[in-house]
């Protein structure tokens, strides 16, 4: 992966000049934590704008649905938290295959396609840029993760009100050890009542999938994305985590037709 030398955080960032100066805006020390669900597919496709949004299918009648949650420590901008509700695509857009044909030929070159539902962040910055630029649904809140003996945390409060709390098992000898592991992911948020497609370069260092999710928990309290994740994250199917990781985000690109 190619990275260029990150600008002073304190930038405005909030237009699409101010992020052209800067293309790509640099990760270059995150982790991740993630669940990954199966859902009937009549549900998820009321979180989809339109029908050019694919869902990737699990088996007949069932898509797949993820909770990411991103810890970026060392940015180009500033150091900040988000976590993303997301329905995974085969496809964006018409295509002759099968949605899983679709899914398998984008996933032999590493590629992911995914809807953002609920996109919340813990700084705002953060919030001004992805909103103004890259049409992404943030919202502020405050995210934190601890460490809790073999669990990982990932807390989310919004008024000092907690509306979502993920634990994740740290097992170290659980799942299965992918090593060194490159990604691109592709999202397509409507901005100003165009499509866009964003561009998530990411490296991971040490990516671990866990098959048999035993150690996963999610409480929810109330709220627009606990009423979501209550509807999209019930049958959890594998967990993901990265502990180091970098990536690189590019400016959106606008589609047409």
């Amino acid at each position: 992966m190619n990275m260029t030398t990150a600008v002073p955080k304190k930038q405005a960032l909030t237009s699409l000049e101010d992020f052209s100066a800067i293309a790509p805006v640099l990760y270059t020390d995150l982790s991740m934590d993630a669940v990954v669900c199966h859902v009937d597919k009549a549900i998820a496709q009321k979180f989809l704008p339109s029908k050019n949004y694919v869902p990737l299918t699990y088996m007949p009648g069932q898509v797949l649905a993820a909770l990411l949650c991103f810890e970026y420590r060392a940015t180009g901008i500033e150091p900040y938290n988000e976590v993303a509700l997301v329905l995974p695509l085969a496809k964006y857009g018409q295509t002759f295959f099968p949605g899983v044909l679709s899914a398998l030929s984008e996933l032999s070159t590493n590629t992911m396609n995914a809807h953002v539902i609920e996109l919340p962040v813990n700084t705002e910055l953060s919030l001004r840029g992805g909103v103004e630029v890259f049409g992404y649904p943030k919202f502020l809140a405050d995210i934190q993760f601890l460490n809790e003996g073999r669990r990982r945390t990932c807390e989310i409060r919004d008024k000092e009100e907690r509306f979502l709390l993920l634990r994740m098992g740290l097992d170290a000898h659980s799942g299965f050890a992918f090593g060194k592991t490159r990604f691109v992911f592709h999202t397509y948020p409507i901005r100003h009542g165009h499509t866009l497609k964003t561009t998530f370069k990411m490296e991971f260092d040490d990516l671990r999938i866990n098959p048999f999710p035993k150690k996963f928990s999610l409480e929810l309290g109330g709220g627009a994305m606990a009423e979501a994740c209550n509807l999209l994250l019930r049958h959890p199917l594998l967990t993901l985590s990265v502990k180091k990781g970098k990536g690189a985000l590019e400016l959106p690109e606008v589609l047409h037709g």
